[in-house]
């Protein structure tokens, strides 16, 4: 619900800046197709790293219950120096997953910022250029307006795109219950 509300604010946003500015969607269309190509690619790259981490984090949970079933043989044979560098290995595989994950999302937060960024500095030169031609209480509404339409046009396509992320748990899913049961 609260995405629907973000995406009818942005619309209704992007109509009064279009009142305040005819010469803003000359800006706003091909920024669109920026956030899109960016999204696209943080996408493909976030999906598989998710794909890999949690690949990586199941071997983590088979480890430790193997650790834990077989305690009393890992004693016994006083491997505990081979079971915890073993640990360490699985943890360290999903961790650098798991990092990888983070820091691309990193990457595209900082896109998104730079072309909401990039989004008012346009419209700021639009509206000083156009000084003559609009009032001050027009050009507030319209740099208010630029700020917040920005900043939800950033997360409606962080939305999307971890939406988009996240739905390879139920690929996943999907793919487990395509399998022959085991009898």
């Amino acid at each position: 619900m609260q995405y629907v509300r973000i995406v009818l604010q942005t619309i209704a946003g992007i109509g009064i800046i279009c009142v305040v500015s005819y010469y803003i969607p000359v800006v706003i269309l091909p920024m669109f197709y920026l956030y899109w190509k960016v999204g696209d690619y943080y996408r493909m790259s976030a999906r598989e790293l998710q794909r890999m981490e949690t690949i990586s984090r199941a071997g983590v949970a088979h480890a430790f219950n193997e650790a834990v079933t077989g305690v009393c043989t890992i004693r016994a044979f006083g491997a505990q120096s081979q079971w915890e560098s073993r640990a360490y290995h699985v943890c360290d595989i999903n961790h650098r997953y798991f990092f990888y994950l983070r820091m691309i999302a990193e990457w595209f937060s900082i896109r998104v910022i730079w072309m909401s960024t990039f989004i008012v500095f346009a419209f700021l030169m639009l509206i000083i250029f156009a000084s003559g031609s609009l009032s001050a209480s027009m050009a507030g509404l319209g740099v208010t307006t630029i700020i917040a339409v920005s900043s939800s046009l950033g997360m409606v396509v962080t939305t999307i795109t971890e939406f988009d992320v996240n739905m390879t748990s139920v690929e996943r899913l999907q793919k487990y219950s395509d399998l022959p049961s085991g009898k």
